[in-house]
């Protein structure tokens, strides 16, 4: 991005406090020097919006291309002090679990997230019981790691004996097609 853009700001939306700070430079010691030398600026206001000023597509791009020229406009609003008015705006969300599901049937938890094996196709402390896509503790959360995941653990569950018996037993019957019936 710096190489995009020399007028960097990074809204950090009230987090940028003494106690952040420490924690950062515990992390990742001298960190502040990587944001000295492009001249990031650091507004920690709190974000009340961010709203959409002009669309910066006409339609007519080429899609394959890696990059498309756009001219969006995005305004910030703070819930003090003067909105600021940027080309670009990347944002980055916390995100939790929405589903108690693993949790609730005793699978481990690991920063909130279902603790999983990697190295056993994502499985978890519970048998049978697999933590795929931004569920697992990888901590990664886009759509083609999800789809990754997904697919690594299929990977590993078609050499699996017990996957097989499952699937059938869902697929074409059993105590547990009903609850199944959705993965045929």
């Amino acid at each position: 991005m710096v190489t995009l853009n020399s007028n960097v700001v990074a809204f950090v939306n009230g987090t940028d406090t003494p106690a952040a700070r420490a924690e950062l430079e515990k992390k990742f010691p001298g960190w502040e020097k990587y944001l000295r030398i492009p001249n990031v600026k650091v507004d920690n206001r709190t974000i009340k919006a961010v709203v959409r000023l002009r669309e910066g597509t006409d339609g007519t791009e080429d899609a394959s291309l890696p990059t498309v020229a756009d001219h969006d406009w995005f305004r910030v609003e703070f819930t003090e002090g003067p909105p600021a008015e940027r080309a670009a705006f990347l944002a980055s969300f916390p995100s939790e679990q929405t589903s108690f599901v693993g949790r609730d049937a005793g699978v481990q938890l690991l920063g909130g997230r279902l603790q999983a094996d990697p190295a056993q196709g994502l499985v978890t402390n519970v048998a049978g019981v697999y933590a795929i896509g931004d569920a697992n503790s990888d901590n990664v959360t886009n759509v083609p790691h999800a789809l990754f995941s997904g697919k690594r653990t299929a990977v590993y569950l078609h050499g699996e004996p017990f996957f097989f018996l499952f699937f059938l037993n869902c697929c074409f019957g059993g105590d547990g097609a009903r609850v199944c019936w959705d993965l045929c």
